[in-house]
This record gives C-alpha cells, sequence and structure tokens, in this order.
C-alpha cells in the first residue's frame, strides 16, 4: 500500500513539473512575442499618426476623383492614385499583421478601427473597381486577382466585433477611463 502511495505521489509530483516547465515556456514565448512586437507597432503608430499619413487620409476623404476608365487605380488622378496606394497598402499591411498574430486585433482595432472602417467605406467604390480590373487583367494569366484582401478581413473583423461601437467597445472591456462631461 505504502508503495503505490508513494508511486502516485511521484507521479503527481512529475506531472506538477511538467506542467509548470510548460507554463514557464508558454509565458516565455508569450513575451518574447510581446517584447518583438513592440517595434511594430510603434512603427505603425507613427506612420499612421504622421501629419503626411493623416493628410492623405484626409485627401482621400474629402476629394471625390473623376475616374477616366476601367483600368482601376490606374484610371485615377495620380494625385489621388498615389495617396489611395499608400493609404489602403498600409492598411492591407496592418490587415497581415493581425491575421498572422504579429499584433493583437483588438490593438488596431481599439486604437484604429474607426479609421479603418472609414477609409474603406470611402474607397470602396475605387477598390471594386481595381478588382474588376484585376480579374479581367490577370485571370488570364492564371495570377489571383486578390486586391487587399487582408484589408478587407480587418473591416470584416471590426464588423463583427460591433462595428462603428467596435472600438469603444474593446476600450470599455480594457477599462479604459475616459473623461465625463460637466
Amino acid at each position: 500500500m505504502t508503495s503505490y502511495i508513494v508511486t502516485f505521489t511521484s507521479l503527481a509530483i512529475a506531472l506538477a513539473a511538467v506542467w509548470v516547465s510548460t507554463w514557464q515556456v508558454r509565458q516565455g514565448a508569450e513575451s518574447t512575442a510581446r517584447s518583438n512586437a513592440l517595434p511594430v507597432i510603434q512603427e505603425v503608430f507613427s506612420e499612421f499618426r504622421s501629419s503626411e499619413f493623416r493628410n492623405a487620409i484626409t485627401y482621400l476623404l474629402t476629394s471625390n476623383p473623376v475616374t477616366i476608365g476601367d483600368s482601376g487605380f490606374s484610371s485615377l488622378p495620380v494625385d489621388w492614385r498615389d495617396q489611395a496606394f499608400r493609404v489602403v497598402y498600409f492598411m492591407d499591411y496592418l490587415g497581415v499583421l493581425v491575421t498572422h498574430n504579429i499584433v493583437q486585433e483588438e490593438l488596431i482595432i481599439g486604437a484604429l478601427g474607426t479609421r479603418i472602417v472609414q477609409v474603406w467605406q470611402a474607397l470602396w467604390p475605387f477598390i471594386e473597381m481595381e478588382r474588376k480590373y484585376r480579374a479581367r487583367s490577370y485571370a488570364a494569366h492564371g495570377i489571383p486577382p486578390g486586391f487587399l484582401v487582408y484589408y478587407e478581413h480587418l473591416v470584416q473583423r471590426t464588423a463583427e466585433l460591433g462595428g462603428a461601437e467596435a472600438a469603444t467597445r474593446i476600450q470599455k472591456r480594457r477599462g479604459l477611463h475616459r473623461s465625463v462631461e460637466h
């Protein structure tokens, strides 16, 4: 009987040691991932808050280009096209980072979600025009015509998390305090 108790106790201690070791490795890996993501997050916020990027978004949201054909973004006036590419490729990059868990989805949507969706909605007609152009032009050569699929995924995730209220919901869930208006 005593040997069963010793065996059971030894087994319990061994299982506890394995669990603690696994927990420590997991915590170390998560800590490393967070510290590796920090420079990426810093760069994302730095670019998003730069005056050039903010000006590009404002330009796109306040001006409406006259399209000249059905050649996708190539049909757009050069200035508008350049600003559009700058913004949508950045947003697509954010989608890549979120989709591949390089940065937390809640971090990006909680801080930038409103603007992400606002820009998508404003540029959707031009994105759709580019997708149709690519489908016509690339399909014949066996090239996938995908355009901004990660950005679209990010917009859809924002919608699933509450749409216009997604950022506010995430902020509240994270315990973000806001000043009370008098």
